[in-house]
């Protein structure tokens, strides 16, 4: 069987990259030649899978002679469906799986415990170019790989993995297979590589996963079932954002930034399902519970986030990937920011409330690129979320939380004097981009800065109470976005994003260019600060400001 797999190997790899001009005559009869082979493929491939499982006694050398068998008829296979001609790679493809079922025994193969760690890599190699831009044999995947185990299988396996009572590791090998026996199913794919330390085979599993979804992605009828199935399994969708980055190599060069195969590949998966409008589904998958149930980010959750945040950062289309992922998953987003900026007022702290506000920047991040974008679009994105959503008052009010903060710490400083955080940095300048760029154009959320009423931290008085527009008490989102500006020295682009913002807000749109200018008509505010200092702000008839002494002025 070995010669027969080592010329039928060699035969594909003459032909496989032949130019048409360059073809012999008899180009055609090979290719036929070949396609019959599949049957013993998938015939090999079984006898493989059933004689490891066997786990009887066998030489050294006939195990040996087994591996490398199949391991060159695998790579006779996987060189057939790489064909340049597309045509024979379609034939191949469509004889495989339609007629030979060679799909049914590479995933019998890639669901076991314990495989060689080549015969595991080329099968899910092989599996992931059988699917490649043909939707027949990604359809006839799909229906026979269901995405996770059935619950009841996973609860025997579990108890038979914990409970089976015996330490020896004969049993062991002998019940790891064949105790409860599992239909194969993308969820074991998967962990399964993994398990083996096959980040290899890991991402050439995510490759067939993300080849389906690409295929089919046109049915509707299967982006109702198999692509919200995909994005809605918590095993699935956990598993592949747990083991996102390598952990030992992580571990050994203390570089968590560093991706491979398998990385780019969960990464291409999970962007693809975002824009088709899955975040939502693949977010609260993940926790098996409601937005409104919600009690805590996982991190699982963050990093699905972040790989929303990294595939802007590289996107070229900007545009057209809003248009992709839909108002349904801005409106989660929205809804989600809500949420997790409540849950932060009960947080206890340490770990669990790093991963909320990791969370919470990631929003903005997303929010304030995607909002950026001047379209028809995200006109609409703008109008719906400050119609059906709390996002701008949301935004407005932890905006105005941090310029409190901002303000009582640096009271009677000098403005070079200031200091800001770089997390304050960054969370306030993301949220005046948000605030601004949810105003640009959009009357309905411009007229919303003035309604949004924002009381001072500190809300104690006496006397008579001041009913102009400088009053803490009547303070709204505008004046907020105003008082920003005030804080730019210590953050570099905070002064520039400011000023676009309010150029955002105002334009066309003169009852709030009134706000301002009756602020500018109440002229300057004497601080506590300066008169400490023995200093008076004085306001010309154009509007510029000097500097006198109390002294002078009695």
């Amino acid at each position: 069987m070995m010669a027969m797999w080592k010329e039928a190997l060699q035969d594909a790899q003459e032909i496989r990259c032949v130019e048409p001009a360059h073809r012999a005559s008899d180009w055609e009869q090979m290719v036929q030649n070949l396609k019959k082979l599949f049957s013993d493929l998938s015939q090999q491939i079984s006898r493989y899978q059933t004689e490891t499982l066997a786990n009887r006694q066998r030489e050294k050398e006939e195990v040996k002679e087994l591996i490398l068998t199949t391991r060159t008829a695998l790579r006779y296979g996987l060189c057939c469906v790489s064909f340049q001609d597309e045509e024979a790679r379609v034939d191949f493809q469509n004889h495989a799986v339609l007629n030979c079922d060679t799909h049914s025994a590479l995933t019998r193969v890639l669901c076991m415990n314990k495989a060689d760690s080549k015969c595991r890599l080329l099968s899910a190699q092989l599996m992931s170019n059988l699917v490649t831009c043909n939707e027949a044999t990604a359809e006839s995947l799909t229906s026979a790989l269901s995405v996770a185990p059935p619950e009841d299988k996973m609860v025997a396996r579990i108890f038979a993995s914990n409970f089976s009572g015996s330490d020896d590791k004969s049993n062991e090998e002998s019940s790891s297979d064949t105790t409860v026996v599992v239909p194969p199913n993308w969820v074991d794919c998967f962990i399964f590589s993994i398990k083996s330390d096959n980040r290899g085979a890991a991402a050439a599993v995510t490759a067939a996963l993300h080849n389906c979804v690409c295929a089919l992605e046109s049915k509707i009828d299967h982006r109702q079932s198999f692509i919200e199935d995909v994005a809605s399994d918590p095993i699935l969708i956990s598993s592949m954002l747990r083991n996102f980055i390598p952990a030992k190599r992580s571990i050994e060069s203390e570089d968590y930034g560093e991706w491979d195969q398998a990385t780019e590949w969960i990464n291409l998966l999970l962007t693809k399902l975002i824009r088709l409008g899955m975040i939502g589904r693949m977010y609260i998958g993940i926790s098996r519970c409601p937005l409104s149930d919600m009690k805590c980010v996982l991190p699982e959750q963050n990093v699905l986030l972040h790989c929303m945040v990294k595939q802007l950062e590289d996107e070229r289309d900007v545009e057209e990937m809003l248009d992709q992922v839909g108002l349904e998953s801005f409106e989660f987003l929205a809804n989600l920011f809500c949420k997790l900026k409540n849950l932060s007022k009960t947080g206890s702290g340490g770990d669990e409330m790093l991963l909320l506000q990791s969370a919470v920047i990631s929003i903005l991040e997303i929010s304030s690129t995607f909002l950026a974008i001047d379209s028809v679009g995200c006109s609409k994105v703008r109008n719906h979320l400050g119609t059906t959503t709390e996002f701008l008052p949301q935004c407005a009010t932890l905006l105005a939380n941090i310029v409190d903060v901002l303000a009582k710490r640096n009271e009677g400083v000098k403005a070079r004097e200031m200091k800001m955080s770089p997390e304050e940095q960054d969370q306030i300048t993301l949220l005046v981009r948000v605030v601004g760029n949810l105003c640009f154009r959009c009357k309905q959320n411009q007229d919303l800065m003035r309604s949004i009423l924002l009381p001072m931290a500190s809300t104690s008085h006496t006397g008579d109470e001041d009913t102009n527009n400088n009053n803490p008490e009547q303070r709204n989102a505008l004046h907020v976005l105003l008082s920003c500006t005030t804080f730019a020295t210590a953050c570099f682009t905070l002064r520039e994003w400011s000023v676009i913002a309010i150029r955002n807000v105002l334009e066309d749109n003169p009852s709030n260019q009134e706000i301002v200018a009756q602020l500018d008509a109440n002229g300057p505010i004497q601080t506590a600060a300066l008169s400490e200092a023995g200093l008076k702000v004085q306001l010309d008839s154009k509007g510029k400001v000097s500097l006198s002494t109390l002294k002078e002025e009695n």
